[in-house]
């Protein structure tokens, strides 16, 4: 085997592998590396070949300067702000998830929306999201609600209107 100048290649010793064992759980790689006469690479290996394992206090320590995190961070994002993307309004919770700001509304008043129902504008605008003009409907009748669009203004409300009394005529007889 060739020894290079800087050690490389050279055999770890008894006096080395016991200083790696003391010092390795709790002392910084850059220091080991002077302490012990080895490059980071072989510290690692030598420490992975003989089952030590890094103090958790340490092991998140690297060379590197951490991503700034927060407030400090030029994309922050405050909780509680809010994103209009043209379509939905989507507000920033405290946990970082964003949410659709009117389902957020109506949980925060009535509790999950359940699986068999969708949320829907009573004026028709999705951004308007006061909690009267939110409005549960089954997922059946959010499809019937579409299928209406198709028509003039006019005839919407009085189709809307007939399968209401479709509705509470079938509920009365059953």
């Amino acid at each position: 085997m060739v020894v290079r100048e800087d050690g490389i290649g050279r055999r770890w010793t008894e006096q080395e592998v016991a200083l790696l064992t003391e010092l390795y759980p709790l002392t910084p790689i850059t220091e080991l590396e002077a302490k012990v006469g080895k490059t980071a690479g072989q510290i690692k290996n030598k420490a992975a070949n003989l089952g030590l394992k890094r103090d958790q206090s340490v092991s998140g320590a690297t060379r590197f300067r951490p991503y700034p995190l927060g407030p400090s961070s030029h994309n922050w994002v405050e909780p509680g702000e809010r994103r209009d993307d043209g379509r939905y309004i989507r507000v920033k919770l405290p946990s970082g998830k964003w949410v659709l700001e009117h389902r957020w509304v109506w949980e925060q008043a009535n509790g999950p929306v359940p699986d068999d129902c969708v949320l829907v504008a009573e004026d028709g605008n999705i951004r308007n999201t006061t909690l009267a003009n939110l409005k549960l409907v089954t997922k059946d009748e959010h499809c019937r609600r579409n299928q209406v669009r198709k028509y003039p203004t006019e005839l919407q409300d009085v189709i809307l209107a007939q399968q209401d009394l479709k509705r509470a005529i079938r509920e009365k007889k059953s």
